[in-house]
């Protein structure tokens, strides 16, 4: 019998889904649909995620038996066999346990989760490092919707250095002694390295490495564990375990190798030393390279923001403990709670300001991230953490992003500028930087934007997204560059051929390069598979192949317009080739209709200037063509002599009352 992974695996290829669209569709983590498909988790917890599975794949009544039984779990259509079987009939009840039923009272009294899933999932990225106290306490997570707290008399930090010591050689894993306190009476037990069958949320605790000797730091990972239990019992949340391991664990490569070895959703390892734990969190690397659809995204726990927190307070820990709650609540798409409880931290108030810093920066990114987003909120997050630690390129970053989000691209760049200061090679920065340069269209910003997203490319030359914005880069510097904007594009679509985008770029730059004929398959190939708009390129490039295929470019062009009645691209190129093809005055109101919906649309005042002419009112075409060459000022020196003195032309036999449009200049326009 084929298993669960085989045949979830099968059917994902074949419905063309990506994993990361699967599992938010059907409301799982990603990393959860990752152990999925390589047979980590076996048998899935839940029977509706396996029938969600199936609906989204769209598969046969037969498939999704088949797939239900791989898991475990009973198909909906029972065997004939079964299904013919009379209904068992009973007699008589059974006798009553009363000890049996004393207990179920007791039951009853207990809390009671009425949610059928846990309401989070752990999802720590590796990095995030937080300098905490080894007092325990206890704490309940708020619930209430604050306004944006900000803390006050925040004490400058004082780094403390952590000396480098040899790691023993890793052990097995088992329960470490705690520290003999009420709170640390916790049952001991063996743990062995597991790879469970179901799925399970599993936290593991590493030894805390003891620096100066002559202290008790093997009890850091104990206490630690007994505060996260206490918070555990409190939120009533009984899928987790928590295991401390034995080993020493010295840098986030062996952390990851802990993580995938245990099955462990996270692993919490760091250093003890004068009092002081310094703990450093990561979960297992997701396998798979990252979409491009997620090239300009935010970054959720960068290395470079710490919290420090006093050890003779005895909510240290506590602190520490809200910390990873919140994480675990947004990885769990509950991002209320996620706020919460970093609102909860910040009522603690901590003193130190790079943990303040660390905690706005949490809050910036839940509101950046959450359906919609809440963008004013991530800005004034982000501009807190900037203020309590500019030292951090990060915080820039996520605020460049929302910025970008907002259409600010010249406060984008500025923060990208600010990240870049501080870490001059992020290749994530560089790459985002360099799509706002190509974005912005200024004088210079094409070559602003190959520079970027050329470094970027030295630090990582398979992200296929680099190539793709450096080649419409190119484009942007003119037709000497047009043969390197070629081989960009064609690298990306070599990187990722299955990606839609790349077969329209590869379309959009052969049409520019007079390849025409070899343009229309990709182009065809991105209309098949469904790329943003592909039906406009196409129609584009159906016009540099002359007359005979004009209706075929207005087909294309009304399509762009039952997805977006207001899309001024499509408008615009109707009145553009209606006007070419002698239809003048039926293309003139599509550009009256982009310019009322877009003012400062500037190609639709190129094309109504040419309907005018056609139509014979040189006057208003003269004033079109006029703020058309206005906006072109604007652009680079090669932009404007691609466009402007054509124009410049056209304007002065205009006013001469004479016709520049004859047969040869609409055929050439067509080209353009």
């Amino acid at each position: 019998m084929r298993t669960f992974a085989e045949l979830l695996t099968e059917y994902i290829e074949r419905a063309g889904i990506s994993d990361s669209e699967l599992a938010r569709s059907i409301g799982v983590r990603r990393q959860t649909l990752f152990r999925w498909k390589d047979g980590q988790i076996q048998r899935p917890r839940y029977r509706e995620d396996v029938l969600r599975c199936a609906r989204r794949l769209r598969l046969t009544p037969e498939e999704r038996d088949l797939l239900l039984t791989a898991a475990g779990f009973s198909p909906e259509t029972p065997p004939l066999a079964v299904r013919e079987q009379p209904p068992e009939l009973v007699t008589e009840a059974p006798p009553e346990d009363a000890a049996a039923k004393e207990e179920l009272q007791k039951a009853a009294l207990q809390p009671t989760v009425t949610s059928s899933r846990r309401p989070w999932v752990i999802g720590f990225a590796g990095g995030l490092v937080i300098v905490v106290g080894i007092a325990l306490a206890t704490a309940m997570l708020s619930n209430g919707e604050d306004p944006i707290p900000v803390a006050e008399n925040i004490a400058t930090p004082t780094q403390t250095p952590v000396p480098t010591v040899t790691s023993a050689t890793p052990t097995a894993v088992v329960e470490t002694p705690v520290a003999e306190t009420p709170e640390a009476k916790l049952a001991t037990k063996a743990v062995a390295t597991p790879t469970p069958e179901v799925e399970e949320d599993v936290v593991v605790i590493a030894r805390f490495v003891n620096y100066i000797g002559g202290e008790m730091g093997y009890n850091v990972a104990g206490r630690i564990r007994a505060a996260l239990e206490e918070e555990i019992r409190d939120e009533f949340l009984p899928s987790i375990e928590i295991k401390v391991l034995t080993e020493d664990v010295r840098d986030e490569a062996e952390a990851q190798e802990v993580a995938q070895r245990t099955n462990a959703s996270i692993v919490i390892w760091g250093e003890y030393d004068s009092g002081r734990a310094q703990a450093r969190f990561t979960v297992p690397a997701l396998h798979g390279s990252m979409e491009e659809s997620q090239v300009e995204r935010p970054v959720l726990n960068p290395t470079d923001l710490t919290a420090t927190i006093n050890t003779e307070l005895p909510h240290d820990v506590r602190l520490l403990a809200l910390l990873i709650f919140a994480e675990l609540y947004e990885s769990g798409e509950d991002s209320k709670k996620a706020r919460d409880a970093l609102d909860e931290a910040l009522t603690t108030l901590p003193k130190e300001s790079d943990t303040v810093a660390t905690i706005y920066f949490r809050l910036g990114y839940l509101h950046q991230v959450k359906e919609p987003p809440n963008l004013a909120a991530a800005e004034k997050y982000y501009t807190l953490a900037i203020l309590y630690d500019p030292r951090s390129p990060t915080p820039y970053f996520n605020r460049g992003l929302v910025y970008r989000a907002r259409d600010d691209i010249d406060k984008a760049i500025d923060d990208y500028t600010e990240s870049l200061f501080r870490n001059p090679r992020d290749p994530a920065v560089l790459r985002s930087r360099g799509i706002a340069y190509y974005e912005r269209k200024r004088q210079g910003d094409a070559v602003r934007a190959v520079d970027d997203l050329s470094k970027a490319i030295a630090i990582d030359d398979t992200l296929a997204a680099n190539y793709y914005y450096r080649g419409f880069a190119y484009y942007e510097m003119g037709e000497r560059f047009h043969e390197d904007a070629l081989a960009d594009t064609r690298r990306a679509h070599e990187l990722d051929h299955d990606n839609p985008e790349y077969s329209r770029a590869m379309c959009v730059i052969l049409a520019s390069t007079q390849q025409v004929e070899s343009a229309i398959p990709h182009c065809d190939v991105a209309v098949d598979r469904g790329a943003e708009w592909a039906h406009l390129t196409r129609g584009t490039v159906y016009i540099r192949l002359g007359e005979q295929h004009d209706e075929q470019a207005i087909t294309d062009f009304h399509h762009v317009l039952t997805i977006d009645s207001e899309h001024t691209g499509a408008l615009n190129n109707l009145c553009w080739l209606m006007s070419l093809a002698g239809r003048a005055k039926e293309g003139l109101p599509y550009c009256e209709r982009a310019i009322s919906i877009d003012p400062d649309y500037h190609l639709a005042y190129d094309s109504r200037g040419l309907a005018y002419a056609m139509q014979g009112d040189y006057e208003k075409a003269i004033k079109d063509f006029n703020r058309f060459l206005e906006w072109l000022g604007t652009q680079s020196s090669d932009t404007y002599e691609r466009y402007g003195p054509r124009r410049e032309r056209w304007m002065k036999s205009l006013s001469k009352g004479e016709n520049p449009f004859d047969e040869a200049e609409l055929l050439a326009l067509r080209n353009e």
